[in-house]
Protein backbone atom coordinates (compact mmCIF):
# COMPACT_ATOMS: atom_id res chain seq x y z
CA UNK A 1 0.00 0.00 0.00
CA UNK A 2 1.52 3.43 -1.15
CA UNK A 3 0.11 7.14 -0.37
CA UNK A 4 1.27 10.20 -0.96
CA UNK A 5 2.01 12.45 1.91
CA UNK A 6 0.32 16.30 2.00
CA UNK A 7 1.71 18.64 -0.63
CA UNK A 8 3.21 21.58 -0.06
CA UNK A 9 1.71 24.51 -2.50
CA UNK A 10 3.22 24.67 -5.93
CA UNK A 11 5.66 21.84 -5.65
CA UNK A 12 5.25 17.94 -5.81
CA UNK A 13 6.49 15.94 -3.07
CA UNK A 14 8.07 12.14 -4.33
CA UNK A 15 8.20 10.17 -1.05
CA UNK A 16 5.86 7.26 -0.31
CA UNK A 17 4.00 6.51 2.78
CA UNK A 18 5.25 3.72 4.27
CA UNK A 19 3.32 3.02 8.25
CA UNK A 20 6.14 2.24 10.53
CA UNK A 21 5.97 -0.74 13.17
CA UNK A 22 5.81 0.23 16.36
CA UNK A 23 9.30 0.68 18.58
CA UNK A 24 11.07 2.07 15.74
CA UNK A 25 13.23 4.44 15.94
CA UNK A 26 12.06 7.73 13.36
CA UNK A 27 14.73 8.31 10.72
CA UNK A 28 16.94 11.46 10.95
CA UNK A 29 15.53 14.17 9.20
CA UNK A 30 16.51 14.16 5.17
CA UNK A 31 17.43 16.73 2.97
CA UNK A 32 15.34 18.52 1.19
CA UNK A 33 16.52 18.78 -2.80
CA UNK A 34 14.20 20.78 -5.16
CA UNK A 35 14.29 19.63 -9.24
CA UNK A 36 13.05 22.29 -11.52
CA UNK A 37 12.68 21.28 -15.10
CA UNK A 38 9.75 21.46 -17.67
CA UNK A 39 9.73 17.82 -18.50
CA UNK A 40 7.59 15.86 -15.83
CA UNK A 41 9.40 12.66 -16.73
CA UNK A 42 12.89 13.73 -16.04
CA UNK A 43 12.04 16.18 -12.48
CA UNK A 44 9.82 12.52 -11.79
CA UNK A 45 13.53 10.66 -12.60
CA UNK A 46 15.75 12.63 -10.82
CA UNK A 47 13.71 12.90 -7.41
CA UNK A 48 12.47 9.08 -7.39
CA UNK A 49 16.64 8.48 -7.59
CA UNK A 50 17.17 11.38 -4.64
CA UNK A 51 14.74 9.37 -2.56
CA UNK A 52 16.17 6.19 -3.02
CA UNK A 53 19.78 7.84 -2.06
CA UNK A 54 18.11 9.12 1.00
CA UNK A 55 16.94 12.53 0.17
CA UNK A 56 13.23 14.58 0.28
CA UNK A 57 12.59 15.52 -3.29
CA UNK A 58 10.04 17.89 -4.56
CA UNK A 59 9.49 18.96 -7.91
CA UNK A 60 8.47 22.58 -9.48
CA UNK A 61 7.80 22.90 -13.62
CA UNK A 62 8.79 25.97 -14.10
CA UNK A 63 11.26 28.97 -12.56
CA UNK A 64 7.87 30.81 -11.40
CA UNK A 65 6.68 27.36 -9.66
CA UNK A 66 9.82 27.25 -8.13
CA UNK A 67 10.36 30.41 -6.34
CA UNK A 68 6.94 30.50 -5.18
CA UNK A 69 7.71 26.91 -3.18
CA UNK A 70 11.01 27.79 -1.78
CA UNK A 71 9.53 29.79 0.96
CA UNK A 72 6.97 26.50 1.61
CA UNK A 73 9.88 23.89 1.22
CA UNK A 74 12.80 25.28 2.44
CA UNK A 75 14.95 23.10 0.36
CA UNK A 76 19.08 22.37 1.63
CA UNK A 77 19.46 22.50 -2.81
CA UNK A 78 17.89 23.04 -5.82
CA UNK A 79 18.77 21.38 -9.01
CA UNK A 80 17.68 23.87 -11.51
CA UNK A 81 17.00 23.73 -15.40
CA UNK A 82 17.93 26.26 -17.48
CA UNK A 83 16.09 26.08 -20.25
CA UNK A 84 12.32 26.42 -19.24
CA UNK A 85 9.23 28.33 -20.76
CA UNK A 86 8.16 31.46 -18.62
CA UNK A 87 10.50 31.83 -16.44
CA UNK A 88 14.10 30.09 -17.20
CA UNK A 89 16.73 29.08 -14.85
CA UNK A 90 18.55 32.22 -15.43
CA UNK A 91 16.46 34.55 -13.82
CA UNK A 92 15.86 32.21 -11.14
CA UNK A 93 19.75 32.53 -10.73
CA UNK A 94 19.10 36.13 -10.59
CA UNK A 95 16.38 36.33 -8.17
CA UNK A 96 18.16 34.00 -6.04
CA UNK A 97 21.06 36.42 -6.13
CA UNK A 98 19.15 39.18 -5.42
CA UNK A 99 17.32 38.39 -2.80
CA UNK A 100 19.59 37.92 0.93
CA UNK A 101 17.42 35.03 2.03
CA UNK A 102 17.89 32.87 -0.82
CA UNK A 103 21.30 33.30 -1.87
CA UNK A 104 22.94 30.66 0.19
CA UNK A 105 20.61 28.00 -1.28
CA UNK A 106 23.49 25.80 -3.01
CA UNK A 107 22.26 25.52 -6.57
CA UNK A 108 23.29 23.08 -9.61
CA UNK A 109 22.11 23.58 -12.92
CA UNK A 110 21.02 21.25 -15.34
CA UNK A 111 20.82 21.12 -18.98
CA UNK A 112 21.60 19.69 -22.18
CA UNK A 113 23.51 22.65 -23.43
CA UNK A 114 27.04 22.64 -22.65
CA UNK A 115 28.50 25.33 -23.97
CA UNK A 116 30.97 27.55 -22.20
CA UNK A 117 28.96 30.92 -22.05
CA UNK A 118 26.15 29.06 -20.27
CA UNK A 119 28.18 27.95 -17.71
CA UNK A 120 30.59 30.93 -16.79
CA UNK A 121 26.98 33.20 -17.25
CA UNK A 122 25.75 30.10 -15.07
CA UNK A 123 28.95 30.25 -11.95
CA UNK A 124 28.52 34.21 -12.04
CA UNK A 125 24.93 34.23 -11.55
CA UNK A 126 25.57 32.17 -8.53
CA UNK A 127 25.21 28.39 -9.47
CA UNK A 128 27.79 26.08 -7.46
CA UNK A 129 27.39 23.03 -10.13
CA UNK A 130 26.61 22.26 -13.59
CA UNK A 131 25.55 18.79 -14.85
CA UNK A 132 24.87 17.84 -18.58
CA UNK A 133 22.14 16.23 -19.79
CA UNK A 134 22.20 12.94 -20.41
CA UNK A 135 23.49 12.10 -16.61
CA UNK A 136 24.12 8.67 -15.17
CA UNK A 137 22.58 8.34 -11.31
CA UNK A 138 25.86 8.24 -10.32
CA UNK A 139 26.95 11.67 -11.61
CA UNK A 140 23.95 13.48 -10.31
CA UNK A 141 24.30 11.83 -6.56
CA UNK A 142 27.95 12.65 -6.89
CA UNK A 143 27.43 16.33 -7.66
CA UNK A 144 24.67 16.50 -5.67
CA UNK A 145 26.80 15.15 -2.44
CA UNK A 146 29.32 17.53 -3.60
CA UNK A 147 26.45 20.42 -3.79
CA UNK A 148 25.81 19.91 -0.01
CA UNK A 149 29.15 19.13 0.96
CA UNK A 150 30.37 22.53 0.06
CA UNK A 151 27.37 23.83 2.13
CA UNK A 152 28.53 22.74 5.64
CA UNK A 153 31.44 20.51 4.78
CA UNK A 154 34.32 23.03 4.67
CA UNK A 155 35.16 25.51 7.40
CA UNK A 156 34.54 29.12 7.31
CA UNK A 157 37.54 31.12 6.63
CA UNK A 158 39.59 32.23 9.56
CA UNK A 159 40.61 35.68 9.61
CA UNK A 160 43.63 36.49 11.42
CA UNK A 161 44.44 39.84 13.18
CA UNK A 162 48.37 40.82 13.33
CA UNK A 163 49.16 42.92 16.30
Amino acid sequence: MEKRNPRPSGANLFIPFVEKPAGVLPEPPRKRILVVDDEPDLCELISTRLYIAGFEAYSAQNGEECLASIANIRPHALILDLNMPEVAGFSVLRALRDNPALSNIPTMVLTGCSSAEEVKLAISLGARGYLTKPFTTKELLLRVAKLLKGQHGREPRKRFAYV
